[in-house]
Formats: C-alpha cells, sequence, structure tokens
C-alpha cells in the first residue's frame, strides 16, 4: 500500500469518537449507528483545545452518528468531510454482541480472537481490506495537518500498518485508545513514526475502557 503521504513533515490526528451507550455495554460496535451518549459528547468537547493546538488543514470523520458527533462538538463550525474509509470495521456476525456471546456462537474464531491473531470477523470484514481501505485514503487529503474522527479497531490496523507491524497483529502489538483519546503521527524521509498514542485530554494517558472489544 502507499506511505500514504509525499510531504517530509505530515502529521496525521486519530481521533477516537467519544462514548456511546453500546460502548459502555462492551459490544461490537461496528456498522451499528448510536449516538453519542452523555458522557461522549463531554469527551468530545474535551477535544477541542487539542483540535485547536494542531491546527489541522483537513477535517475528516467516518459517516457513522458517533464519529460525526465527535467532531461537530470538538470543531464547531468547521466543515469536515465524511469518508466512508474511515469507518468501523464490520463485524459481520458478531456485531451487536458482547464477547461473552461471541464466544457462545463461535468459540472456534473466539478463541483466535482472543488470543490477538485476527485476520477477519465471521460474515464481516478482513483486517487487510481495512489496512487498504483507510491507508489509501490517506492520499485524497492534500495539505501537512490532518485530523480524522474514526473507531477504535479501525485506528489499531491503520497505525499498525503505517508503522510496519503485520495487521494480523494489531490487537497485540497495540492496546485499545479509549473514547475520545487521540494519536498522532508524523510522516518523514524516514516514514511513519508514532509520536503518541491514545491520549486522553486533560489525563496525559490512555483511558483504555469503552469500545470495540
Amino acid at each position: 500500500m502507499s506511505n500514504g503521504a509525499e510531504s517530509s513533515s505530515r502529521q496525521v490526528l486519530l481521533v477516537r469518537h467519544g462514548e456511546t451507550e453500546d460502548n459502555v455495554r462492551g459490544r461490537f460496535l461496528g456498522r451499528g449507528d448510536p449516538p453519542l451518549n452523555g458522557r461522549g459528547r463531554c469527551q468530545a468537547r474535551q477535544l477541542a483545545p487539542v483540535l485547536a493546538s494542531f491546527a489541522p488543514e483537513v477535517l475528516v470523520t467516518s459517516p457513522a452518528r458517533r464519529a460525526a458527533e465527535t467532531l461537530v462538538e470538538a470543531a464547531g463550525g468547521h466543515h469536515p468531510v465524511l469518508d466512508d474509509a474511515f469507518r468501523e470495521v464490520d463485524f459481520g456476525r458478531w456485531e451487536g454482541r458482547t464477547r461473552d456471546e461471541v464466544a457462545a456462537l463461535d468459540p472456534s474464531d473466539h478463541e483466535r480472537f482472543a488470543s490477538g491473531a485476527v485476520s477477519g470477523f465471521p460474515g464481516g470484514d478482513r483486517v487487510a481490506d481495512i489496512a487498504d481501505r483507510a491507508g489509501g485514503a490517506l492520499d485524497r487529503y492534500p495539505g501537512d495537518r490532518l485530523v480524522i474522527v474514526t473507531h477504535a479497531t479501525t485506528i489499531r490496523i491503520l497505525v499498525a500498518s503505517l508503522l510496519g507491524i503485520p495487521v494480523e497483529h494489531y490487537r497485540l502489538r497495540l492496546a485499545r485508545p479509549g473514547n475520545g483519546s487521540w494519536s498522532r503521527l508524523e510522516h518523514a524521509a524516514g516514514g511513519w513514526r508514532l509520536v503518541a498514542y491514545g491520549v486522553v485530554p486533560g489525563t496525559g494517558r490512555d483511558a483504555g475502557e469503552g469500545g470495540e472489544p
């Protein structure tokens, strides 16, 4: 896949959407489209100074309601681009289910998932396809400072891909970013490097809670 940038100093800020009630319940939330809950709206508003300080040239969001609402709360009157490439993974048969429900439904597939090696989801997306879809979309946007509001699993797969980590090992190598967190990647002559990962405004650390299992 493309390295996603020609500039010698391109920076990409990946923002995970705020919390929803399905996140609280620990459900696989891929193509479902719930709104933010009250805590999620607060998390989004706490991102406002982060985005202002980053001074993005382009704002992009997954079309999912929870992502678009996060960007509206965080960026106010800016006009973002909605890009389907940054939607969350389609979890197929696992969509809307908890980890316990998935373990009962697909025990062998869930065991592989729990071990950390993930090639895809039954009836849903392949991990490699998500890496190609999201990574390739970076080339569509000009400028050196890009903000993308997206989802936990998409962030992990995209970061793994850009850093040269086998994407099937995204769960082994990258923790799940918390709701309302941000991660920053920088591209220079040597390729992509991860500058910050899963930072929650006001704490400086990854909350590690909520969202897709």
